[in-house]
């Protein structure tokens, strides 16, 4: 069991109990106490009811499709089916039904989370860290995004 000093708005206070170990850093395998923070789209799994407008669908082939239109219908069967317009790289929009319970790949808006040293990591603000992967893209066209 270990124990440390922990920060509270009423003092200092003692906190024992075991605590994880933090995870090694992603370029040199040292001790990471921080988490990269730049913003990244990463693919999560969503169901068919809850896919916006504007999203890009990841398929089986590695296209992303935009999806442009989204109704919601009240089916005898399936309980409730989505129709989706959405549009291909070439800019063809198809329209398709789904079950709401049907899952989806979409990109949603997330944070790298590599895990960094203090040497392999920059914090360009307070409680802001950026990994080697992303810290040459500050004040890019890129960072912009």
């Amino acid at each position: 069991m270990n124990c440390m000093v922990v920060a509270t708005p009423t003092g200092p206070a003692f906190v024992c109990g075991t605590f994880p170990k933090p995870k090694p850093c992603h370029f040199c395998g040292g001790a990471a106490p921080y988490l990269c923070d730049w913003p990244v789209l990463k693919p999560v799994k969503v169901a068919a009811r809850d896919v916006q407008l504007g999203e890009k669908i990841r398929w089986f082939r590695g296209d992303d499709w935009t999806v442009v239109y989204r109704s919601v219908e009240a089916d005898a069967v399936y309980g409730e089916l989505v129709y989706l317009g959405i549009e291909d790289r070439n800019g063809r929009v198809s329209k398709a039904r789904y079950p709401a319970a049907s899952v989806f790949v979409v990109n949603r808006p997330a944070t790298c989370d590599n895990p960094c040293c203090d040497s392999c990591a920059r914090q360009p603000a307070e409680d802001v860290h950026h990994c080697q992967d992303h810290w040459h893209l500050i004040g890019s066209p890129e960072a912009r995004k």
